[in-house]
């Protein structure tokens, strides 16, 4: 809260193919980390402030299609 004040530091978003996501990641330029989140999640991408230049952490998950 004192370094970036009070706006969304965490943004997590649902994709439909996380491989399809890291490859326009990549093509941006955007650095990133795959990483496991956790049993409900299954594995993501982390992309951190350095990358964007904006004060959040945006995080990319794969949602199930059958949620619906």
């Amino acid at each position: 809260m004192e370094q970036w004040g009070s706006c969304p530091w965490h943004i997590r978003i649902g994709v439909n193919d996380l491989d399809a996501k890291a490859k326009d990641l990549t093509s941006r330029g955007t650095d990133f980390d795959r990483l496991p989140l956790d049993e409900q999640s299954g594995d993501g991408l982390r992309v951190l402030p350095a990358a964007t230049g904006l004060p959040a952490v945006f995080e990319f998950i794969e949602i199930d299609p059958t949620l619906g």
